[in-house]
């Protein structure tokens, strides 16, 4: 079976499943452990998440700011970032159309050489918006070195929430989690029986009030006055429960379920040329001895049916000796 996609991170996710001799009905399975998998790391950093926090390598705010929000594999690398902002060196600021213009030099050592990088930095001290043209954050999805350094001088102590994409944030409610699938039958979650019955409920309260526009009109206004009364119910109960000693779920955190990953046969497994050559040369070398040994006992059970069966012979007929008179 072979894939006509172009997609590097798609290759690297199944090449640990899949080979060019896997059959179409093997790709079905392998698919399945792919997802239980990719399922079983999710869960696995979520509790990574909630265990703890990862100590702040600055004073920055700012950094205080992302501690809360990141999940912790993202925070390191921008924990990196803080670390470079001592290696950056800002300019007098130029002030055009009510935006400041920096010029961030960076030093940098590349092959034992010292190099000095020079980046633009605008920022609008009304909005707070800020950008760099080295682009990191249009392409990692995190704030570079130069872009903190500049807000660290212009003494920002929280940046917009636009900043903070919602893919590295651990605070994210993820409603596909309520869906259960074939991977959660080990996991036993209240939320997803409760998903299931509201849909129920409200599949058919629309299927009744499908065929006026102003009765629909009317549901949904009553749907959003009870989202807006729900929001603020939750807004209460969570900071009645930030005086508790521990946050909402911590105590009812359970272990995530262990998938076993079927992986690539054991015959197909990518292995090293010496590797391979070593474990055929032992193979050969054991069916060899095992062989001449066999050929051995075989050699051996012949002589010894020859001899049991001059025995025989010589039993049943005995030698008869004559003694001639002269």
């Amino acid at each position: 079976m072979r894939s006509t996609q172009r997609s590097e991170s798609m290759h690297a996710f199944f090449d640990k499943y899949l080979t060019c001799r896997s059959s179409l009905i093997q790709f079905v399975h392998q698919y399945d452990n792919c997802l239980a998998d990719k399922e079983q790391q999710e869960l696995e950093c979520d509790a990574a998440d909630n265990r703890g926090l990862i100590p702040c390598v600055s004073n920055s705010p700012i950094e205080k700011q992302f501690q809360y929000e990141y999940t912790n594999c993202i925070f390191r690398d921008v924990q990196a970032e803080f670390v470079k902002t001592c290696d950056c060196n800002l300019s007098p600021r130029v002030v055009k159309d009510n935006q400041y213009f920096y010029e961030v030099t960076q030093q940098k050592i590349v092959k034992g050489m010292s190099i000095c990088s020079e980046y633009e930095v605008v920022f609008c001290p009304i909005s707070h918006q800020v950008r760099c043209n080295c682009f990191r954050f249009e392409s990692y999805g995190i704030l570079c070195c130069h872009i903190l350094s500049v807000l660290s001088h212009c003494r920002v102590d929280k940046v917009n929430s636009s900043y903070i994409l919602s893919r590295w944030s651990k605070n994210v409610y993820r409603k596909h989690t309520h869906i259960r699938s074939s991977h959660d039958s080990r996991r036993s979650d209240e939320s997803m029986n409760i998903f299931r019955g509201l849909c129920v409920d409200f599949y058919n309260v629309a299927q009744d009030f499908v065929h006026d526009k102003e009765e629909a009109d009317i549901l949904r206004s009553t749907f959003a006055s009870a989202k807006v009364a729900l929001s603020e119910h939750r807004a209460k109960h969570a900071e009645s429960m930030r005086t508790s000693e521990y946050p909402d779920g911590l105590n009812a955190l359970r272990s995530p379920p262990h998938v076993v990953p079927r992986g690539h046969p054991s015959f197909k497994r990518l292995e090293a040329d010496v590797d391979r050559k070593i474990k055929n040369g032992t193979k050969r070398r054991r069916a060899s001895s095992k062989h001449t040994k066999k050929v051995a006992a075989v050699e051996g059970d012949k002589h010894l049916n020859k001899a049991t069966e001059r025995r025989i012979t010589a039993s049943k007929h005995p030698k008869v000796y004559f003694t001639v008179y002269c």
